[in-house]
């Protein structure tokens, strides 16, 4: 399981090994703020720069992955596990709405985490668990490209979020009507 930044390698890998994959895209500027409260990047031109080029890469490759934004994932992971199960032929459950799944995935996640920044607790930055703190410093990153526009890499993300979004509407058009 990946978490957070996705290396395009993972589903050159994946295509390779027949496994199944879900690539998750984000609004650009929201993508960027949370790796940027995470501290992950801290150049904003260069976040957007690598946000498009990891995109990029992946063109063309779509047939070898499932593509689910953001928002189908929180709000209607069903739509997304019965995608997955057509295409891959897989009967992956969707026990999804039990308190106790969701905690012990978030939890696999903070010990990823953990294991990542080798700290014995997961620090609030890197939380993968929302709080009040983290979208307080979200809303500062959001401010900050604001305040400091790099408007064409913005636009070439958008551009590419747009083109990977409509791969997802497409994937679920043509897999949910199979």
């Amino acid at each position: 399981m990946a978490h957070h930044v996705h290396s395009p390698y993972q589903f050159i890998r994946a295509k390779r090994s027949r496994m199944l994959a879900i690539l998750l895209i984000r609004e650009p500027a929201l993508a960027i703020a949370s790796l940027a409260v995470r501290g992950i990047h801290g150049d904003l031109a260069s976040a957007f720069r690598d946000y498009s080029q990891s995109f990029t890469s992946l063109r063309g490759l779509d047939r070898s992955y499932i593509v689910a934004t953001f928002d189908d994932v929180l709000g209607r992971l069903g739509r997304v596990i019965t995608c997955v199960n057509t295409r891959y032929q897989s009967e992956l459950a969707m026990p999804w709405a039990r308190p106790y799944v969701i905690d012990a995935v978030m939890e696999a996640v903070d010990r990823m985490d953990m294991a990542d920044k080798r700290k014995d607790a997961v620090p609030v930055r890197s939380a993968s668990r929302p709080s009040q703190e983290r979208r307080a410093l979200a809303e500062q990153y959001l401010q900050q490209i604001k305040d400091e526009d790099p408007a064409e890499l913005i636009r070439q993300a958008e551009e590419i979020f747009i083109e990977f979004g409509n791969v997802a509407a497409d994937q679920r058009r043509s897999l949910l009507d199979a």
